[in-house]
């Protein structure tokens, strides 16, 4: 994509000297023989030497809107070197955002909601209900209704990257380089990786290059693994993560499997912090080990007696650190690899 002839003094333009740009452009007449764009960079000249302090309030990577990212929010392009494409409607925009900005955990949740769990019959003390709201759903709450304009450019950038990627074969470390290039916001990095999923040919490296190798939130992983699926995700010959597993789905509950499984096997303490919640908002119960009959294999899907609980949410720290008496027995990661994606047998 070109880039238009500019100043070095405008590498960062806030949201605001967007929008009085794409309003000046649609009122101001243009003067001739004067190039259009360099009349536009004179004026956020203008307006950055008069505004500093309201500038110094965009300081993310959402915010900062490169010069030929400028355009309105009707699609109109007002800047040169970027052309929107015409088949795109604004309102494809809007619904695309509308969807990527809610998190499809939250949104799509085939148990409901979880049950109250008293757990005052164990310990004697009585909760109280202080009203308090989940931090990380509050995060997701549909609090505005339009994108700001950056969100536009991104949206073109994921089709041309869907289009130009679609024939071709990636390494994890190329796809983490593209996925790395988009914000964070509204699960942009998520979406650009559900592209990019299937050209990756060295899937055992998803985990450890893209999903752990980039800085992630915690929101945005438990939404990869949600999209993508935990067992396609993660990889036993490189455990050392931090978890947060949902035992009422499945495949979570295979990760807590074969994470029992190592711990058992492997010399050490493996398991750091583990703590286990009845609920998603109860407490974690006091003085929790790692039951004996969740190490023992289940006799079939509706075997109760047998492994991992079918509720309730699982917390720990996987080490491998040899100063603490850990070693990883790799026969045994290679053979529970069989149980993931990544080790399943390859077309190539």
């Amino acid at each position: 994509m070109a880039r238009a002839d500019t100043p070095e003094n405008d590498d960062n333009i806030s949201i605001s000297d967007v929008s009085r740009v794409t309003e000046v452009s649609t009122t101001d007449k243009v003067v001739e023989g004067e190039p259009f764009h360099a009349q536009v960079s004179e004026k956020v000249s203008e307006w950055q030497n008069t505004s500093e302090a309201s500038q110094a309030s965009q300081e993310s990577l959402y915010s900062s809107v490169p010069n030929e990212s400028i355009f309105s929010l009707d699609g109109s392009s007002v800047v040169p070197g970027f052309e929107f494409p015409p088949f795109v409607l604004p309102t494809d925009v809007v619904k695309f955002w509308q969807i990527m900005r809610l998190s499809a955990h939250n949104k799509v949740d085939w148990y409901g909601p979880d049950k109250h769990y008293d757990i005052s019959k164990f310990t004697g003390i009585k909760a109280q209900d202080d009203n308090t709201v989940n931090e990380i759903d509050e995060l997701l709450k549909p609090d505005d209704l339009m994108p700001v304009s950056i969100f536009h450019v991104c949206y073109v950038k994921l089709l041309e990257l869907q289009v130009t990627t679609c024939t071709l074969h990636l390494s994890s470390k190329q796809a983490s380089y593209l996925v790395s290039k988009f914000p964070p916001e509204d699960f942009l990095r998520v979406q650009a990786l559900l592209i990019l999923f299937n050209r990756i040919v060295d899937v055992e490296k998803i985990n450890e290059e893209i999903v752990e190798g980039l800085p992630f939130s915690f929101v945005e992983k438990r939404e990869l693994n949600h999209r993508l699926g935990n067992l396609n995700l993660f990889n036993p010959m490189f455990p050392d993560h931090t978890y947060v597993l949902d035992l009422r789905f499945r495949e979570q509950r295979e990760v807590a499997k074969i994470l029992i499984k190592l711990a058992v096997e492997e010399p050490g303490m493996n398991w750091i912090n583990e703590s286990f919640r009845r609920t998603k908002n109860a407490e974690p119960t006091p003085g929790w080990t790692l039951p004996r009959h969740w190490a023992e294999e289940e006799s079939g899907p509706n075997d109760n007696q047998h492994g991992p609980w079918r509720s309730g949410l699982l917390y720990l720290e996987y080490s491998s650190d040899p100063n603490t008496g850990c070693a990883p027995i790799w026969p045994l990661r290679k053979e529970l690899k069989k149980r993931c994606l990544c080790g399943a047998e390859k077309s190539f």
